[in-house]
This record gives structure tokens, C-alpha cells and sequence, in this order.
């Protein structure tokens, strides 16, 4: 039975190939090695195939079962169940082996839906494989040569299946919530917003935005509703939480989640339910590290919710041994609806213990009392020592590494009587990273010493949490 024009030479055999030569993971269309094989000099011949998902298509292949010619592979869209308009195509390449036969195409996104994959070859001797049932077909007369960017008309359409696919790398996208935690009072509303980016394989796909652990008498509205972010980039939905004057005080966190076909992400936001007003408090940073002698701060924000406006006293707690904290102002007053700023402190002396710190900043206005909390480190220093002579009158640390840090030396001479141009014993210099550089930091500190009377061995100390850097001492 002829199932294609009589310009088409068709050989039916049985190959001895795996059914499956190849699994990619993930593609469309049809990676299985069909058991006839035809050759389609002067035609271009191709399959419709479903994809289900936003993917970006980096390569398509064709199973070749005698290789002697050139071919060439190409996508087309779908036009009411015919090929439509050329997405992509591969150049003109020499095939000289069998087997699956990749071509790379430059990476196109492409949304869920059909799609034509169409090849043609040069040569009568280059054949291909299919099966004579399983798929929707077109063939159309057409030259050697680059592809035509509207699929030609007429042809032949019919149920044969060729072994052809295309590889992509699957699309996705992020989502998160700012602010992602809310102080709500009874009666009340306010709104966080959520971003959807596309972060792989060219994600422009439409995300439908929902919540869930929702507590009674709260519910939540997304403006607008779905979001579609653009390929490589971002798009933002407002979402309004509104508490009514049932629900119940307390901490609760609701998921937001984003939903597009089979992919699905969710952020947490925390909502805390408050009776009348109330204030929250937060800390920037949130994080510190001391060499022991330092000090760093924080600065803690009192924000008012619901017309809070009455005086806040701050305390900190946790604490290690030899480390102070100091408030500057405490109390704070927020205005309504505004906030109040206090600086938090942190002092520590040569002696303090090292480790990492949970510290508790308390805030407590009357019966109200809330808190956050500060981690501080004290790293262990890592000494390196070397030989002062005598005569010498002056050290120099260079320390080379990458990163954002800043790292602070301490020099220790053997005694307690170090006390040459202003420096004790345990004097410290901080190195701060110049902000306008990225990598190779390189930060000299010169030390003018006493000379000592004889030979001694003294010791750098450095304090960071930099885990690779470089340092080399001179005297002089």
C-alpha cells in the first residue's frame, strides 16, 4: 500500500535497534526507532506533537537509519490541527553515521500546546525510520534548502509516525511575598506583594495565585489575578489580607500559592491577629560579628499598628560574658501609624567568650510586650606567629581575599607593656572591604612598634568569617 507520492522511495524492514535508542528527558514527540524505513529527497516530511509544558528547545532529534547526505530539522506552529508559521530551524549538516542524529537549534521558549517537527535530507540513500500507524503526518514537495517561514500548502497528510523529537529544558518560576510578615488588627486589611519571576527555560506561561491555611474570619484577594511574568523577568500581583472582627489573636502562617498546568510554588507569610492597636519591632541588621574588643550596631525599629502611639522600652537579653548592649533612645515613642528608631549597641571587651549568640531584643509598652532577635559572633581567631628582632620599629599585615567581609587583625607582643604610639596590647585594626570591589581585596595595616631589647615571637590574630584568605607579615 503506498502511503506517500510516488516520488517517495519506501522500504519497509525490520530494524535491529532498540525500541527505545534514546530517553531525553524531558522532549516531545516520538523518541521510539519505527520498524520501516523510507527516504524523503525533495520533501519535507514532519509529525504533530503535543507539548505539555513551558520549555525552551535546545536541540531536535532525528533517528537516521542509513546516513549518506545532508539534512536538516525544523519546528512549526500548529494552525487549527495544520503546520502553520516556522518557529526554528537547524542549518544544513553532513550525516555520515546511524542512529539518533542531534541538531542544535538556537534555545526558543515555547508555551504548552501542538507543534509540527519536520526534517528533509538530499540524498535518495538517506533514510529514516517511522511506523505506519500512531501519528498525524504532513508531507509536501519542496527543494533542498532553507525552510520556507510559512509552511507551503497541499501535500499529504496521513496517519505515519517518524522517529522524531525535540529536547528542552523544562521552564519554572519563582514567587515570593514583601513584606512577607503582617501585624493585622480586627477589623482591618493590608496587602504584601507577591512577584512571580521566570527563572529557567524562558517561563511566560500564566500563574493563577491562591492561599491556603487561611484562619477563620481572614481572607485574601490577589489584583490581578492570574499573572503571566514575561520570559526572563518578573511580574507583581497585590495581595489584600482583610481580618474581620471574628478571628482569633494570635500567629498563623498562610501559603501563598502559584499554580500554572503542573507546576506549582508556594511562599509563607506570617500574619499575626491583634485586638486594637499594637506595634511591632524588627532589627537591620540582624546578624553581627565582633572580634572580641569590638563593637557593632543595630538599629531597632518600633513601627505603630493601628494608631499605637504610646512609649516603648527596649531590653536585650543572651548575652555572653564580657559583652554590653545600650539603647540610644529607649523608650521610643512611635507616632500613629509611624515608627520610632533606637540604636542598639553592642560592646565587647578582649576577655568575651567566642561562639555564636542568640541575642533577644525585647520591647514592651504595658501589658504589650513583643521581641525579635540579633545573632551575634565572636569567630575564633586564627593567630599566625612571627619573629620580632631587635631594632625592629615597625610591622605590616597584607591580607589578600575575596568576598564582601571586612577583617579585623589584633596584634599581642609577648607582654602587657605594648604601648608604643598609642597601641596596647590587644590594639585592633579593622580592614574594611572598599565597596566598589568585588574580588581581590588587598588591605595593608602598618604598626609602628617599640624595638624591642631582644628577639621576640608576637602574634597576629585574625578575626573573620572569611574562610580562604592570605596574609604575609614584614618587619622592618
Amino acid at each position: 500500500m503506498a502511503i506517500v507520492p510516488s516520488l517517495l522511495l519506501i522500504t519497509l524492514a525490520l530494524l535491529s535497534v532498540p525500541h527505545l535508542a534514546e530517553t531525553p528527558d524531558p522532549y516531545f514527540g516520538n523518541n521510539n526507532v519505527g520498524p520501516s524505513t523510507s527516504t524523503a529527497m525533495g520533501y519535507i516530511v514532519g509529525n504533530k506533537f503535543t507539548l505539555g509544558e513551558s520549555g525552551t528547545v535546545t536541540s531536535i532529534s532525528l533517528y537516521v537509519a542509513t546516513a549518506s547526505g545532508n539534512a536538516r530539522v525544523a519546528i512549526y506552529s500548529d494552525s487549527s490541527g495544520s503546520p502553520g508559521t516556522l518557529i526554528v530551524q537547524s542549518g544544513s549538516e553532513a550525516v555520515t553515521t546511524t542512529g539518533w542524529r542531534t541538531f542544535t537549534v538556537t534555545g526558543t521558549s515555547l508555551s504548552p500546546g501542538s507543534y509540527w517537527l519536520f526534517f528533509q535530507v538530499d540524498s535518495s540513500s538517506f533514510k529514516t525510520t517511522y511506523s505506519q500507524t500512531g501519528g498525524v503526518r504532513r508531507l509536501v514537495s519542496y527543494a533542498y534548502g532553507a525552510f520556507p517561514g510559512t509552511f507551503p500548502g497541499g501535500g499529504k497528510s496521513d496517519s505515519v509516525l517518524f522517529s522524531i523529537y525535540a529536547s528542552y529544558t523544562t521552564a519554572d518560576y519563582s514567587i515570593s511575598a514583601s513584606p512577607d510578615t503582617l501585624t493585622i488588627s480586627k477589623g482591618s486589611s493590608d496587602t504584601s506583594t507577591i512577584t512571580v519571576t521566570s527563572t529557567v527555560g524562558g517561563f511566560n506561561s500564566p500563574v493563577t495565585l491562591s492561599c491556603t491555611s487561611l484562619p477563620t474570619g481572614v481572607t485574601c484577594l490577589f489584583n490581578p489575578n492570574p499573572v503571566t511574568p514575561p520570559a526572563g523577568s518578573s511580574t507583581t500581583s497585590t495581595l489584600t489580607l482583610n481580618v474581620d472582627a471574628t478571628a482569633t489573636d494570635g500567629y498563623y502562617t498562610i501559603n501563598v500559592v502559584g499554580t500554572a498546568g503542573s507546576i506549582s510554588h508556594s511562599t509563607p507569610i506570617t500574619l499575626e491577629i491583634i485586638s486594637g492597636p499594637d506595634f511591632t519591632i524588627t532589627t537591620s541588621p540582624n546578624t553581627l560579628t565582633l572580634a572580641p574588643g569590638d563593637s557593632g550596631a543595630s538599629m531597632i525599629t518600633v513601627t505603630s499598628v493601628a494608631g499605637y502611639s504610646d512609649p516603648v522600652s527596649l531590653s536585650i537579653s543572651g548575652l555572653p560574658s564580657g559583652a554590653t548592649g545600650i539603647f540610644d533612645p529607649t523608650p521610643v515613642t512611635p507616632p500613629a501609624d509611624g515608627s520610632a528608631q533606637s540604636t542598639l549597641t553592642i560592646s565587647t571587651d578582649p576577655t568575651v567568650a567566642t561562639g555564636t549568640f542568640t541575642l533577644t531584643v525585647t520591647a514592651t509598652s504595658g501589658p504589650k510586650e513583643h521581641t525579635t532577635t540579633i545573632t551575634l559572633r565572636i569567630p575564633i581567631p586564627k593567630s599566625h606567629h612571627f619573629s620580632v628582632r631587635t631594632g625592629i620599629t615597625k610591622i605590616i599585615v597584607t591580607l589578600t581575599w575575596t568576598g564582601t567581609e571586612s577583617i579585623t587583625i589584633q596584634l599581642a607582643s609577648p607582654t602587657t607593656t605594648y604601648t608604643e604610639s598609642g597601641m596596647t596590647m590587644y590594639e585592633k585594626i579593622t580592614i574594611n572591604v572598599d565597596s566598589t570591589t568585588t574580588y581581590n581585596h588587598i588591605k595593608r595595616a602598618e604598626l609602628v612598634v617599640a624595638a624591642p631589647a631582644s628577639d621576640q615571637i608576637w602574634t597576629v590574630k585574625i578575626y573573620t568569617d572569611v574562610s580562604s584568605y592570605d596574609v604575609s607579615i614584614e618587619t622592618s
